[in-house]
């Protein structure tokens, strides 16, 4: 009991140290599988997302503001209770 205790506290530790603040992965959501390049920084979380056509779009949300889940929603960033900003194209598909 002990151990699991002790590996669990170094878990958050780590997450604590290389994530919260810099890494939007601690924020969570299923726009993870198809975004690039996550960061946040003062609560807006900024991601280059892939459109159905495979183009890569610049997108910032306040994530403060969402509720539930962030997703994507054809290279923007989305969730119930904010707008996205963006939908500039940074790559295109092959």
């Amino acid at each position: 009991m002990r151990n699991i205790f002790l590996m669990t506290a170094a878990a958050a530790t780590a997450v604590v140290s290389f994530g919260i603040g810099t890494s939007a992965y601690a924020q969570g959501g299923s726009y993870q599988g198809s975004c690039r390049n996550i960061q946040t920084s003062n609560g807006v979380l900024s991601a280059e997302c892939a459109d159905t056509q495979g183009n890569y779009r610049q997108s910032a949300i306040n994530s403060s503001q969402c509720r539930g889940d962030i997703g994507n929603s054809n290279g923007m960033l989305a969730c119930n209770g904010a707008a996205a900003t963006g939908g500039n194209i940074v790559s295109s598909a092959d």
